[in-house]
């Protein structure tokens, strides 16, 4: 009698479905991971263009922040000797060229900085801020825009205080002699009364303050933008 021995025909079926279902598996993994490494590649690419731009923007912003806080605390001097005038005005010819030498060098300006808000605004509004993968970055420009924000807020009512004290010196001095300033033709007679001075000098004051505040806003922003730089140097081995 003949003697057939048992198929293994079905057991290597199985294993080969089993190899190509591994084989077909494994090739989905690596495709999805090469993708996943170019688009993070990608991604790499653009933050470092990003913080390119951010360093120049910032750069450019520690520039403008030092003038600003320069100008501004020559201009707080200047307001300080005219309301000490002010409060103690002899009404003689020194002291009226000495009145309009100080207005005109020192009031009726509005020394405001225009800072940058080029990058940060594309990567707000492309939605790529997650690109920034070093926290401490994300984090410190997000609070350097908050602050931002606030020195164009201060900046407002600086306009406006000074404003004030531009419309009130209308009242009380002779223009004639501010555009261009020409101290030298002033003559004495001049009289203010005491109620304008005082009034006048509480003005400078109140701008004197208010200049005062920004100029803390300009140097608290300096100090943000210095660290976001050197921040920004070290994790990106930049310049």
């Amino acid at each position: 009698m003949e003697i057939h021995h048992p198929s293994h025909t079905s057991r290597k079926k199985w294993f080969h479905y089993f190899w190509e279902f591994f084989m077909m598996f494994m090739a989905i993994s690596a495709s999805f991971f090469v993708e996943n490494q170019r688009e993070h590649y990608v991604e790499r690419i653009k933050e470092k263009q990003y913080m390119v731009s951010m360093l120049a923007d910032l750069k450019s912003d520690t520039g403008i922040l030092k003038e600003k806080i320069d100008s501004n605390d020559v201009m707080k001097k200047g307001l300080n000797l005219l309301f000490g005038l002010l409060r103690d005005f002899h009404g003689d010819k020194t002291s009226l060229k000495e009145l309009y030498q100080l207005f005109s060098d020192n009031a009726g300006w509005v020394r405001r900085a225009r800072l940058a808000d080029r990058t940060i605004s594309q990567l707000k509004n492309s939605g790529n801020m997650r690109l920034i993968h070093v926290q401490a970055i994300s984090d410190s420009l997000l609070v350097y825009e908050e602050r931002k924000k606030l020195l164009v807020d201060q900046g407002e009512s600086y306009k406006r205080e000074n404003d004030i004290l531009t419309e009130l010196s209308r009242k009380m001095l002779d223009y004639k002699y501010l555009l261009p300033p020409d101290t030298a033709a002033i003559r004495s007679g001049q009289n203010f009364s005491p109620v304008i001075l005082f009034e006048f000098s509480n003005e400078v004051k109140l701008l004197w303050d208010q200049i005062d505040t920004y100029v803390g806003t300009l140097e608290e922003l300096l100090g943000m933008a210095s660290n976001i730089i050197a921040l920004i140097q070290k994790h990106y081995h930049l310049k």
